[in-house]
């Protein structure tokens, strides 16, 4: 029988905590399901120091921790889904302002590239359709398009700092620098 040193069981107690941060946003809640946890490993009939993969181990009890709790509270995930953001308040982010941005960047990059990126992603034209009218291959366009769109990437990464949200949506931006910065 292996006994566990103070420094690994915090360690792991560290890693459960953050498993459960990443998947419940209630502070509170996350302290009971750790306490629930910790108070199931401790139950366990063999010591933690004799499991091969400890830190497997507790995580997948940490999981059914929160799945037995989601099944115990239907109510409260069913609150969480109707707290799930409306059309009106996905749409409150700054996508559409740094959309604007785009076609002074697209201005911007070498003419092959700024061509392939506005027909592509600003007029809309299919790929295919696309890489017909100026007569290059399919894939030839396409790589024209990936590094268009990598060099506007740049370009506004060297002027503005992004914040995203968790489904990419741009929620604030601040200037890095002044000069010839569309933000």
């Amino acid at each position: 029988m292996t006994a566990i040193s103070d420094q690994h069981w915090r360690c792991l107690c560290d890693r459960i905590n953050a498993y459960l941060r990443r998947r419940v946003y209630d502070p509170n809640r996350v302290e009971d399901l750790l306490q629930e946890t910790l108070l199931r490993i401790a139950k366990q009939a063999r010591p933690i120091g004799s499991i091969r993969n400890a830190e497997a181990w507790a995580i997948r009890i940490a999981r059914n921790v929160l799945v037995d709790d989601l099944r115990k509270n239907k109510a409260k995930l069913e609150e969480f889904v109707d707290q799930i953001p409306s059309e009106e308040e996905r749409e409150a982010n700054f996508n559409s302002d740094v959309g604007r941005w785009l076609v002074g960047y697209v201005s911007e990059l070498p003419k092959v590239y700024g061509e392939a990126v506005r027909l592509a992603d600003l007029e809309g034209v299919p790929q295919m359709e696309a890489a017909k009218r100026i007569g290059i291959s399919y894939s030839g366009f396409k790589s024209r398009v990936q590094r268009g769109r990598a060099m506007i990437k740049e370009l506004i990464q060297e002027c503005c700092r992004l914040e995203l949200d968790t489904r990419g949506n741009i929620v604030n931006y601040t200037a890095r620098s002044r000069e010839k910065c569309s933000c």
